[in-house]
C-alpha cells in the first residue's frame, strides 16, 4: 500500500517577538530567540505537540487546533514561520484526529501518528508539498508513540470488545514499521477493570489527562524490552515487554502505579535495570535520575527512593532526555514550575548527581512541551503559552545557543 497525498493549505500568520530573560546581544539571529506565534484567525488556538530540526537547520512543528486536528508548522533557521499545513481537507473537513507522541526521523522521512474516524491509528509522513498516510488497521485508540530501535515505531493503543454480553477492555502495544501495515510485535493486555472506557472516552474528550508513553530498552538497532505506560492491572502502570509474538512469554514485569492518579509520569531508558524517572503522587513530583528498576518484576512505583520538587506545578508534564551539550553527556528534566515558567533540571547519567539548573520565561506564562538539541550545539524549546489574557492558546519556542546553556553543564 502506497502513501497518498492530503489537500494542504497555508494560513497568514502574524509573528510576535516577546521578551524574556535571555541576553541575545551581538548574537546572529539564529543563534537564540523567543517567539510566540499568533495566527490571525484567534479561532485556531493551537496545541503543540512535537518539534524536530530539519537538515536545512529549520525546524518542523506538529501541533492540534481546538478539534485535535493535526497541523504542521514549518519555520525556518531564525524561527519564522513559512507555512502552516493543516490535514484537514478543504470542503470536507477532517478525517484525522489527536496527534500523539513524537515526531519521528526515520530514513531522512519525517513521521508522526494519529487517528481517522474509525478510530484507527494513521502513520503520517511529511514531505514537501505534500503529506502522506498509511493505515495501521490493527491499532485502535492511539495513546502514544515514540520512535523504537531501527525503523521500528511504537505505539500504545486501547480497544474494548463486546461478545456474549461481556466486554474485555485492553491496552495495547505494537511495534510497527513506516512500511508495512503489519505489525512486527503486538500485545494486549487485560486492564481488569470496568471502568478503563469511561477513563479513555474521558482522555479524549479533554476531559482527564493520563501519562501514556512508551520507549525501549536496548540500543539504536534493537530493542532487548519494550515498555508501555498504560492502563493494567487496575492501575495505570508501567509494563516491561519481551520482543516475542508469543502470548505466553510477553510481559515480563511491571511498575504498578497508584491507582489512576499517581505512579510514573516520565522514563527514560539509561540501558539494563537502570532509568531516569518523575513519579508523581498526588500533588507532589519526585525525580530520580539513576532508578534501578527490575525488569523482570513486578514492583509498586512507591518503592523507588526519589528526591521531592515542591516548586513543580501539579499539572505539569515531565519531559527527561538525554542529550550531549558541549562534549557532556547528561541527562535534562523540563518541567513547569507554579509560577507558570519552565524549569530545566540536569544530572549526571552515570552518578545521578544534580548539576544544574535553567529557568525560562517572565511575563507570560509557559508550559514545556519538547526540547532538542540542535545543529549548532545549542538547544531549541518548545512551549505552550497564552495571549489575548489567557483566552487564546498559542505555541512558543525558545532558541538558547551554547554559552547559554552553561548551567546544564559542569
Amino acid at each position: 500500500m502506497y502513501l497518498y497525498s492530503k489537500n494542504i493549505y497555508i494560513l497568514l500568520i502574524t509573528l510576535l517577538i516577546f521578551s524574556c530573560d535571555l541576553k541575545d546581544d551581538e548574537l546572529a539571529p539564529e543563534e537564540s530567540f523567543v517567539k510566540v506565534y499568533d495566527v490571525n484567525n484567534f479561532n485556531l488556538d493551537l496545541e503543540p505537540i512535537d518539534i524536530i530540526q530539519t537538515t536545512d537547520s529549520g525546524y518542523v512543528i506538529l501541533a492540534q487546533d481546538k478539534d485535535g486536528i493535526p497541523n504542521i508548522l514549518e519555520a525556518n533557521n531564525q524561527g519564522e514561520i513559512q507555512a502552516i499545513r493543516s490535514t484537514a481537507s478543504s470542503g470536507t473537513g477532517s478525517q484525522y484526529y489527536k496527534p500523539v507522541g513524537e515526531l519521528m526521523n526515520i530514513d531522512g522521512s519525517v513521521y508522526f501518528i494519529a487517528m481517522n474516524i474509525n478510530l484507527e491509528a494513521v502513520l503520517f509522513e511529511i514531505e514537501p508539498g505534500r503529506i502522506g498516510t498509511r493505515v495501521y488497521s490493527q491499532v485502535y485508540q492511539p495513546l502514544a508513540a515514540s520512535q523504537g530501535p531501527g525503523n521500528e515505531i511504537l505505539i500504545a493503543g486501547y480497544s474494548s470488545a463486546q461478545g456474549d454480553e461481556i466486554v474485555t477492555e485492553q491496552s495495547t502495544f505494537y511495534v510497527m514499521t513506516p512500511n508495512s501495515s503489519a505489525p512486527r510485535y503486538s500485545y494486549s493486555m487485560r486492564t481488569e477493570d470496568s471502568f478503563t472506557d469511561d477513563l479513555i472516552n474521558a482522555y479524549f474528550n479533554g476531559e482527564a489527562d493520563f501519562p501514556f508513553f512508551t520507549g525501549y530498552i536496548g540500543n539504536e538497532s534493537s530493542a532487548t524490552n519494550y515498555f508501555v505506560n498504560t492502563f493494567y492491572n487496575f492501575n495505570l502502570s508501567t509494563v516491561f515487554l519481551n520482543p516475542t509474538n508469543d502470548p505466553d512469554n510477553q510481559v515480563s514485569g511491571s511498575v504498578i502505579g497508584d491507582n489512576y492518579a499517581g505512579g510514573l509520569k516520565s522514563m527514560l531508558s539509561l540501558g539494563g535495570n537502570n532509568f531516569a524517572t518523575a513519579y508523581q503522587h498526588t500533588n507532589d513530583y519526585y525525580f530520580n535520575p539513576l532508578n534501578n528498576i527490575p525488569v523482570n518484576q513486578h514492583t509498586s512505583s512507591l518503592d523507588s527512593g526519589e528526591i521531592r520538587f515542591s516548586e513543580i506545578d501539579n499539572l505539569s508534564d515531565i519531559i527527561i532526555k538525554r542529550l550531549n551539550i558541549g562534549e557532556q553527556d547528561i541527562i535534562v528534566y523540563a518541567a513547569q514550575n507554579r509560577r507558570k515558567q519552565i524549569l530545566l533540571y540536569s544530572y549526571d547519567p552515570i552518578t545521578g548527581e544534580f548539576i544544574g539548573k535553567m529557568t525560562l520565561g517572565n511575563n507570560s506564562p509557559y508550559e514545556a512541551i519538547d526540547f532538542e538539541i540542535t545543529n549548532d550545539d545549542g538547544m531549541v524549546i518548545l512551549a505552550k503559552t497564552y495571549v489575548a489574557e489567557a483566552r487564546f492558546g498559542r505555541v512558543a519556542l525558545f532558541k538558547l545557543n551554547n554559552d547559554q546553556l552553561s548551567n546544564l553543564i559542569r
